[in-house]
């Protein structure tokens, strides 16, 4: 009886590092994340089996995914707290090509405990990877941290994304904080970037980037 509940325990234990490695979610080449909290927001992913953390349950779909070179990730509705980041980067000698679509009322908030410079989306060296729709907000101040950032990638899109402000005090005109980070990025295009930020914030920022498209892109 003992060795059964030590098997059982195991077996719900890793329940979720199982879904994420489970060859059929990677084939269907879409994988859900939900929050199970709601009805149409069950997902094939949910944060409740990652300890409520949005960045964790997104970096399983992600790491599932990329041995294939990419494909969708659809964000149900739901409010989501990143504790840690999620970082897309692909495989040495390939490329990754991912397709992140945000439900409109879906809202992730970075977590208080969450001290990533790159606080809930890292992009690295992606090609042609797509972020659409979502609400990111920022509560707490973090000197020098980004919400959204990519690097050293190709033919990116960010469209239809609103990052909001609304912190507890005043960030460091020194080490500001930064809404949206483009960085040595080749032939972007950025659509309908609004960021709404505070004070020490820099909402929108552009280094070193070469032929980057922004559309009605705002800060106010």
């Amino acid at each position: 009886m003992y060795i059964r509940f030590l098997l059982a325990a195991l077996l719900a234990f890793l329940s979720p590092f199982a879904s994420a490695q489970n060859p059929s979610l990677a084939n269907s080449g879409v994988i859900t994340i939900g929050t199970r909290a709601v009805t149409g927001s069950f997902g094939d992913l949910n944060v409740g089996d990652y300890g409520a953390d949005f960045g964790k349950t997104l970096q399983q779909a992600i790491n599932a995914l990329n041995p294939g070179g990419g494909g969708v990730i659809q964000v149900l509705p739901g409010s989501y707290v990143a504790m840690t980041p999620a970082v897309a980067s692909p495989f040495s000698g390939q490329s990754l090509k991912l397709e992140i679509r945000f439900a409109p009322s879906a809202i992730v908030t970075i977590g208080a405990t969450n001290t990533a410079t790159r606080a809930i989306l890292d992009l690295r060296g992606t090609t042609q990877c797509q972020i659409t729709g979502g609400t990111f907000r920022v509560n707490t101040v973090r000197d020098s941290q980004v919400a959204i950032s990519m690097k050293d990638g190709f033919r990116n899109v960010v469209r239809d994304v609103t990052i909001e402000y609304i912190t507890d005090g005043s960030g460091s005109n020194s080490a500001p904080m930064v809404g949206f980070l483009a960085e040595n990025e080749t032939e972007a295009l950025i659509e309908n970037l609004h960021v709404i930020p505070d004070n020490g914030v820099i909402g929108i920022r552009d280094l070193r980037g070469s032929g980057n498209q922004w559309q009605s892109c705002k800060v106010s």
